[in-house]
């Protein structure tokens, strides 16, 4: 937990700062993957160099790859935190509000002959309750913020390996699995069994079922339940399908855009925020005038401890783990990430 003197004395420029370096290494990453592709990838991929020996150099050569666009993906995963508690959103106070809120609090505090500590305690003549009130109310959201980055950054840097984790290798660290990694699948089979059995999560159960056997064989979803259950995606299906009336008529195939589950609308959706949370989707179809035939298709890549995704730990009554240490079952051959798909019958709109 913060207190009132962290708050009022925060630095925000230095996490400003922070956040422009991070943008930058994110940037020269970048760079550099595009540099390794055309000085390396695209040179070896034009070559007439065939054989067992050629295949495994094309594929290194693809690893790498994918390797600096995790990294820098991650690095701006970085950046993206810290801004985000600097600016504040629906979700997290601004710490720059926060940090104005409480000088206005001294300011007050000292208009009328009183002080506020380093601890939030206010000392002074008469009634000082309601600055009390107000201190406290400045100091719990300060820590709400301070916690979410965090635990936020604890999805990055939660363990040694774990910044490579959009590009983990499975089976990788096989050979360096240990009770820590059993103590892990042991807490994920139990969080599979209360989502199945005491809340009824089925979805949710499955696919970390699935993910637990690791047979790493795609997932084929119910797309229709899913519009069916979760008003938000129907929402965005509606928003694009509105687009595409608007549009020549022919084939079609919107790009492909996000959407997630709102929890606040009941227990389905709190099904697929643990199944999927956020998700891709697209319409394909034809439009003859005022009508459109459709399909709904989804996809996910279904892994833990991605930081893009800026994911929490995961919380479920006694159990907590971090993302990272889960994120390492994939790594120790213990349970394997795969890829979630699936589309709706035709549709008409």
């Amino acid at each position: 937990m913060v207190d009132f003197g962290q708050v009022r004395d925060l630095d925000v420029r230095a996490l400003s700062t922070f956040a422009e370096r991070w943008r930058t290494i994110a940037g020269k990453l970048q760079d550099a993957g595009r540099e390794f592709d055309e000085q390396v990838g695209k040179p070896l991929g034009e070559e007439k160099w065939k054989g067992e020996a050629a295949t495994a150099a094309r594929n290194r050569v693809k690893e790498i790859d994918r390797e600096i666009g995790a990294v820098a993906k991650q690095a701006a995963a970085v950046a993206a935190y810290v801004e985000k508690v600097l600016v504040g959103d629906a979700e997290n106070d601004s710490l720059t509000e926060l940090r104005r809120r409480a000088h206005e609090l001294v300011d007050a505090a000292s208009a009328r002959g009183a002080r506020i500590s380093d601890g939030g305690e206010v000392s002074g003549p008469g009634d000082v309750g309601e600055l009390e009130k107000e201190v406290k109310k400045v100091v719990d959201r300060a820590t709400e913020a301070d916690e979410f980055i965090a635990n936020g950054l604890r999805v990055v840097f939660g363990t040694e390996d774990n910044f490579d984790s959009e590009s983990r290798i499975f089976g990788s660290d096989r050979d360096e699995a240990g009770m820590g990694d059993d103590v892990t699948k042991l807490k994920m089979q139990g969080v599979e069994a209360m989502m199945r059995h005491h809340y009824e999560w089925t979805d949710a159960a499955d696919l970390l079922q699935h993910w637990l056997d690791g047979s790493g064989k795609p997932y084929e979803v119910n797309a229709q339940k899913m519009l069916d259950d979760m008003p938000n995606f129907q929402k965005d299906v509606n928003e694009d399908l509105a687009e595409v009336k608007k549009g020549e008529d022919g084939s079609f195939a919107t790009s492909w855009s996000d959407s997630k589950p709102n929890p606040d609308d009941g227990p389905k959706n709190l099904n697929w925020y643990y199944a999927l949370n956020h998700f891709e989707y697209r319409l394909v179809g034809e439009k003859h005038g005022d009508q459109v035939d459709y399909r709904v298709e989804v996809r996910k890549e279904y892994d833990w401890g991605t930081p893009s995704e800026h994911r929490s730990n995961v919380e479920k009554g006694p159990i907590e783990m971090e993302q990272a240490d889960i994120a390492h079952l994939h790594s120790a051959g213990m349970a394997r990430d795969f890829h979630v798909h699936g589309k709706t019958g035709q549709l008409r709109g």
